[in-house]
Order: structure tokens, then sequence, then C-alpha cells
């Protein structure tokens, strides 16, 4: 399993598609979890964009990668594709996860401990992040399969 929560989208999209590769080609049976910025094209998007570019940060895979499309086509392109148990790719915004896939007692329980007062800037904000998920191999991941649906 390889889990990358906001790790590769600091490295140039060559490099970030490397170390995948990497573990690709040595374990035939994977899952990746991603964790990474998306949406760059509106107006906090670019905002957000510049305020890291302020900082001297940049995100070189979020010029390449700015659609859940795009991530899914990513984890096609480096092996993560196939039918059913055989592989796969799926990907969801946080805000899609949050109000789908979270049930309402947690969402309480959360909101007790965070008191969050900027409800709209969370909700911005959790357009522009996403997780992207693929498996591969026929050991393991029958539980991905369908992931996104079951919530639905």
């Amino acid at each position: 399993m390889i889990i990358s929560e906001c790790c590769l989208c600091y490295l140039d999209v060559d490099k970030a598609q490397d170390v995948v590769k990497w573990f690709a080609e040595r374990i035939p049976s994977l899952g990746i979890i991603l964790y990474e910025p998306i949406g760059v094209d509106d107006s906090f998007g670019q905002m957000m964009v510049a305020n890291l570019a302020a900082r001297n940060i940049t995100m070189p895979t979020l010029k390449e990668y700015k659609t859940l499309a795009d991530q899914k086509k990513r984890l096609v392109d480096l092996g993560f594709k196939g039918e059913g148990e055989e592989g796969g790719q799926e990907a969801e915004t946080i805000e899609n996860i949050w109000n789908g896939w979270i049930p309402l007692t947690e969402k309480e329980r959360v909101d007790r401990l965070e008191g969050l007062d900027e409800v709209e800037e969370w909700q911005m904000l959790a357009r522009h992040y996403c997780v992207a998920w693929g498996w591969r191999g026929q050991t393991g991941w029958e539980g991905w399969i369908g992931l996104r649906q079951q919530s639905e």
C-alpha cells in the first residue's frame, strides 16, 4: 500500500511518476491512496496557488492533474487499470466524501471538537482537495471495488 498525503504534488511530474513506478515494478498486488490538491482553474484555486508561490512553494503535479478525471487517468497511466478484482481507480473530492460518506453522528462529534466558524471556507477548501485511490492484482482489494458507489 502506497499512501501519499500531499507528498507527490511537490515533485516534478516525472519524478512523482517514477516514485510510484518504482513500487509498481516490484509489487504485483498494489494499492495506492493519494491526497492531493485539485481545481486550480477557479478563483479560490488560483488564490491557493498564489499564496503558495508567495512562499516559494510550487506543486508541479497540480498543473498536470487539475481534476478528478486527471487524477484517475494518472492512476491508469501508472498501471492501476482493469476491471473488478483485477484493478481499478477512483477519485473523489474531500467535500463529497464528507457530505456523502461520513455519518451525521460523526460530523456532529467532529463539530463539537472543532467548532468550525468558517463553514464556507471549509467547503471551498474541501472542493480543492481529493482522495484518489487505485488497486491492481488479485489479492486483498475486493473491498475497494465499488467503494465510491457504496456511499452514494
